[in-house]
């Protein structure tokens, strides 16, 4: 009499291979929708005295052109004794000179001679300025890479939406953010 050879797996071997396939598609399952559909909130970016200090000085430059245009504006008490002329709409600030003898902006033509518009913010900046407003701040996280900027964003869902209903999802995305000189 011949032995024959048994080929490929026993039942219970079969029966073991599915059961280890389950246990890991629930716990890969359980991971995803934990990581996506609870998400921990971000924990906001905090810069120390000296980074903030730089921080500051940098916005200053954007700031000085305000600054510039209520400091030469005439206090209230001189305000009364000058003859009145149009009021230009309020919050807006208007340089000496902008207006015309009828109170309305005299036109001129754009130039951007002298005007430099170029700040450097580092990554850890942008993070604590959003960081601020404590809503966005457990919300948003931004991620500068050379020519590309990634953003991830827990999105709370409507409680009325469908499946997802309350639930908090986190979106990734990304843009390619360069300048080239053909």
């Amino acid at each position: 009499m011949q032995q024959v050879e048994k080929k490929g797996f026993s039942g219970l071997q079969v029966v073991g291979i599915m059961v280890a396939v389950t246990l890991v598609t629930v716990l890969l399952t359980l991971f995803a929708a934990r990581a996506w559909l609870f998400p921990k909130p971000f924990t906001p970016v905090v810069l120390s005295s000296i980074e903030e200090q730089q921080l500051e000085k940098k916005l200053e430059r954007f700031e000085m052109l305000s600054d510039r245009s209520t400091a030469s504006k005439p206090s209230s008490s001189s305000q009364g004794q000058q003859k009145k002329k149009a009021v230009p709409t309020p919050g807006v600030p208007v340089q000496p000179g902008e207006l015309t003898s009828s109170g309305n902006l005299k036109p001129e033509a754009y130039s951007e001679k002298g005007a430099s518009r170029e700040i450097k913010l580092s990554e850890r900046e942008i993070n604590s300025l959003v960081a601020k407003n404590t809503d966005l701040a457990r919300k948003v996280a931004i991620d500068l890479a050379d020519d590309l900027i990634s953003l991830k964003i827990l999105l709370p869902v409507d409680p009325d939406f469908p499946m997802l209903g309350g639930k908090t999802l986190r979106v990734r995305a990304g843009a390619e953010l360069a300048y080239r000189d053909s």
